[in-house]
């Protein structure tokens, strides 16, 4: 029994593509024969010299099935997606001469299902008849039936020595000879295989003839695996010695922790494909990669989280890629925890509740080719996910988001203000470039889309560049926070110490306070709620000069008139008020507003935010008081009627509704003055209105 030990061969060759991202060529290695038995009929000789296997042919039986003559030798190759068999062949004079030689290589390739799937045969044949030479090669579906290679292959028929090769790759099967493709087909119904046994036969016509064929070298991808089960997927995920997993059609139900590289490839994403249900956790290390494609994932409660990349508190840095791939019915889609982790989607849709991608930690990458992601937020970093400080004293994270020709979308789930792209607050020193994409706020749950805006940027040193885009924010309402861009953050300046007890959407930002450069590119296509500023701040007015905004070359700042400014919450008193600039209290409605004037010392500014306030009864004002709009772009509106009681009150830059009600001075007048002297500046009258003396007191302004 001679036993051939193939030389172990392995060759890793790196190549970066023009994306930047990272291939590497297959990792072959090779195959043990097992010792060489007889297949049909026992051949005369056989000898085994060095790398070089001589056999002949007996002149009994002949011209039948039993007269290939010849030997075959198992291989130990496992279920692959991958594979190469290559030998040679010398044709010497003396066998030119013959009438009547067939020799060939034959290949048993067996499917998944562990059954015959082809035979792959190429070999030289000397017609008996006509003494014609060629090469052929056989076709072994429905009864089988022998082909002539081309003659446009230019394969030689004089003597040599000829390189003989088959390959497998992704289902089709590829034969040469010298390095010529001389033919091609795919395999049915075989993603995957494996060569079984390989057979060296001649054809006997009567007289014996002796051919030499060299050892035939048989390399593979080792470490895949073809899954129809459930208990089948999870072995495999847990076989350390699995590098590949291809899973049929059908429903799989499985919890997977993946903590190497590994590619997992399913039947398509499809209704008719593969999917898997369950949460998936990558904590593969030292940017192991994990690839998962064409299939659909989704947890088996809409609560979780689809796929959670790395940990809070690890430094495992996987690279994982989703091409191809559907993730819905999640809380989240992918949940990047680790420092350093990266994700690549590509052509791959996420549909979610919460966040369709987050970034928790410093150093991360996501990178979006492709594909519809949507979520309350397609994409949101997050400073309490993983940070080692989540306060905002990390200057930067150097984390980086690229998305190229794909869709995101907003879905809006609460009256709080949100956005397609969230850069939450302390989560500083962001690279975000967005290119050919459309980004979309809209509504979800019957809540009205004015709450979202595009892009809701409420960190610090930042760089957001986005070209060649579609922005639509044909909903959003600047009041409630709906924009083109957001910029600042409710709590920002004025919220609450940090505290192991305080909840971290309470705790106030302690960023310092650093460029942001955000540019929108001329060649952007902008759709906005008419009447509707592009632009939202709610940063004080000392950290609004910190956000460079350009939108098709044109500068948005507060002071031009072309962004709407809100005012941040603040923690006064143990609870959220409006604040100004200085933290101090605001009125945000009438009875507010009463209890400042009640509250006011002489002389105090009492700042209006740009919203209605509707005065069921005349407001009275009893003490010299100013009532301002805290921003004279946005001036705040005061609806009904007021009654000045005191020297020394002013009214400025405010909009005054008035319809009468009535006969008395209080009911018809838009102001009733009744003391020497009151100020009104830069007010608009809803209307007409005249002014008159009434008495030695009154003055009042009357809509008519």
């Amino acid at each position: 029994m001679n036993k051939i030990l193939l030389t172990v061969f392995a060759v890793i060759l790196s190549v970066t593509t023009n994306s930047g991202w990272a291939q590497t060529s297959p990792i072959y290695q090779s195959c043990t024969l097992g010792s060489w038995e007889n297949d049909r009929t026992e051949p005369l000789s056989w000898d085994i010299s060095g790398d070089w296997i001589t056999f002949s042919t007996k002149t009994e039986p002949h011209d039948n099935w039993f007269s290939w003559h010849g030997k075959t030798a198992q291989t130990n190759m496992t279920m692959t997606d991958n594979w190469v068999v290559e030998t040679q062949l010398k044709l010497t004079d003396e066998l030119l001469k013959r009438n009547g030689v067939r020799t060939s290589l034959w290949l048993n390739v067996f499917n998944e299902k562990g059954v015959n799937a082809d035979w792959s045969i190429l070999q030289f044949n000397i017609d008996n008849n006509t003494h014609t030479k060629g090469w052929q090669y056989w076709i072994s579906t429905g009864d089988g039936e022998w082909k002539d290679i081309s003659a446009d292959k230019n394969i030689p028929v004089v003597a040599g020595t000829y390189t003989i090769k088959i390959s497998y790759q992704d289902g089709k099967i590829i034969q040469y000879i010298n390095n010529v493709e001389v033919n091609s087909y795919d395999v049915p119904d075989c993603k995957m295989s494996y060569v079984k046994g390989i057979i060296f036969n001649s054809f006997s016509f009567g007289d014996s003839y002796a051919t030499t064929w060299k050892v035939p070298s048989v390399k593979f991808v080792a470490g895949k695996s073809m899954v129809s089960t459930d208990e089948e997927l999870k072995k495999a995920v847990a076989d350390e010695s699995v590098s590949s997993i291809t899973l049929a059609k059908g429903n799989y139900t499985a919890d997977l922790t993946i903590d190497r590289a590994i590619d997992i490839v399913g039947a398509g994403s499809g209704e008719n494909g593969t999917t898997i249900t369950g949460v998936m956790n990558i904590t593969a290390t030292n940017g192991a990669k994990v690839n998962l494609s064409e299939l659909h994932l989704t947890p088996n409660n809409i609560n979780n989280k689809a796929i959670t990349v790395g940990t809070a508190s690890g430094t495992e840095t996987p690279v994982v890629t989703a091409t191809n791939c559907v993730i819905d019915k999640a809380q989240r889609g992918f949940n990047i925890l680790s420092v350093g982790a990266q994700v690549y989607a590509k052509s791959t849709n996420i549909d979610v509740t919460y966040y369709a991608i987050s970034l928790c930690n410093e150093k991360q990458k996501i990178s979006i080719e492709g594909g519809t992601i949507q979520g309350w937020a397609a994409i949101m970093t997050t400073a309490n996910g993983g940070l080692s400080s989540p306060k905002g004293d990390i200057a930067s994270t150097g984390t980086e988001i690229v998305v190229n020709n794909a869709t995101l979308i907003s879905k809006i789930l609460s009256k709080e203000n949100y956005g397609v792209i969230v850069l939450q607050e302390k989560y500083n020193g962001i690279s975000a470039t967005i290119t050919n994409s459309t980004l979309t706020a809209v509504g979800d749950n019957q809540i009205n889309p004015q709450y979202s805006a595009i892009l809701d940027i409420r960190s610090y040193n930042n760089v957001v560049t986005v070209t060649n885009s579609e922005l639509n924010c044909t909903n959003g309402a600047n009041e409630a926070g709906g924009a083109v861009v957001s910029l600042g953050w409710s709590h920002a300046d004025f919220g609450r110490e940090y505290e192991e007890d305080v909840h971290f959407s309470q705790v106030k930002d302690y960023s310092i306070p650093t460029t942001n450069t955000v540019t929108i590119g001329n060649d952007c296509r902008i759709a906005m709620k008419e009447g509707e500023k592009l632009v939202v701040t709610s940063r004080t007015t000392p950290n609004q000069e910190k956000d460079k905004l350009t939108i098709k070359g044109e500068i948005y700042t507060v002071s031009k008139g072309n962004v709407y400014r809100q005012y941040q919450e603040g923690y006064v008193g143990s609870k959220w008020v409006t604040v100004d600039d200085k933290g101090s209290p605001m009125a945000t409605d009438t009875e507010s507003l009463k209890e400042q004037i009640e509250k006011a010392t002489p002389n105090a500014t009492i700042n209006l935010l740009p919203v209605t306030y509707k005065l069921e009864s005349p407001l009275q004002i009893t003490k010299a008081i100013k009532l301002t709009s805290v921003n004279a772009s946005q001036k705040a509106t005061l609806k009904g009627n007021i009654i000045i009681e005191s020297d020394g009150v002013i009214l400025n830059n405010l909009n005054i509704e008035t319809e009468s009600t009535g006969t008395k001075y209080w009911q018809k007048n838009a102001v009733s003055v009744i003391a020497q002297k009151a100020i009104i500046t830069n007010c608009d009258f809803k209307g007409s209105v005249q002014a008159g003396r009434m008495g030695s007191k009154w003055y009042c302004l009357v809509p008519y």
